[in-house]
């Protein structure tokens, strides 16, 4: 997971050993004690990720063999977050709707898909959908509103678990604008060679979006201009790089975040 408004910042979750952070690019790496972690913070951890709708409060969340976890310090501490997971309790994958107040899916080993309603404020988790499956990786696209679910067994489910946005020309006459800024995960992702880009804008705004590789360095510029207010998206194609893990961020008025994808050839 990478600090949404500090270069060179990753978490790392470990199968067995808590969770790692480097402030260098990965050059070198210091355990976090990670207080309110299970198994006293050697814990095995599937998924690590930055809260996308609040970056400038950083917020970080972690799928763990013990369930969910939350941290508002950057793994100091940590908030265990599991009512209405009992007895399934094996958190493998997180996706998150872009509004702050929106719901947060998790993907669970052997009791399916569940939701917290609105991350913000609840802290139980309710059933959504495949009731007993291993699911192991969820994604959500927040303009169609389709979670896709990765299972062990069952292959890939697509459901309908509502929309983010559903207007294409927010600034039309009585159309809804975003109130928040807010980046989506790219999709498809991963993704070969092109996947969409998408994010809103709450005003009219200075944009600049850039993608880097993890030594932070700049692979390619998708978009640097003043943009209107709304939903706009952005193709990125990386033909010509090599597999791998790659950042992009956005930075505009109201502040920067960023978010990871994944090239696979």
């Amino acid at each position: 997971a990478s600090h949404p408004t500090k270069r060179g910042v990753v978490f790392a979750g470990t199968f067995g050993n808590g969770v790692y952070a480097t402030d260098n690019f990965g050059l070198t790496w210091t355990r976090l004690e990670g207080k309110g972690l299970a198994d006293d913070g050697r814990i095995q951890v599937f998924d690590l990720e930055f809260d996308p709708a609040t970056p400038d409060k950083p917020t970080l969340w972690a799928a763990t063999a013990r369930g969910v976890y939350r941290s508002m310090d950057l793994g100091g501490n940590w908030q265990e977050l599991n009512g209405g997971l009992f007895p399934f309790r094996e958190a493998r994958s997180l996706a998150f709707h872009p509004g702050e107040e929106g719901p947060l899916f998790v993907a669970v080993w052997g009791g399916g898909v569940y939701k917290l309603t609105n991350r913000k404020y609840n802290t139980v988790w309710e059933y959504v959908d495949l009731d007993g499956a291993n699911v192991t990786t969820v994604f959500y696209e927040p303009w169609s509103g389709t979670l896709a679910a990765g299972t062990d067994g069952l292959g890939l489910t697509l459901m309908s678990v509502g929309a983010y946005a559903t207007d294409t020309e927010p600034e039309a006459a009585g159309a809804e604008l975003p109130v928040t800024m807010a980046l989506a995960q790219n999709y498809p992702n991963p993704f070969n060679p092109t996947t969409a880009i998408s994010f809103d804008l709450p005003e009219s705004s200075p944009v600049r979006l850039a993608v880097f590789d993890l030594l932070g360095r700049e692979v390619k510029v998708l978009a640097d201009r003043q943009m209107t207010a709304g939903r706009h998206e952005i193709q990125f194609d990386a033909q010509g790089l090599p597999s791998g893990t790659y950042l992009y961020r956005l930075e505009t008025a109201n502040g920067a975040v960023s978010r990871t994808m994944s090239l696979l050839k």
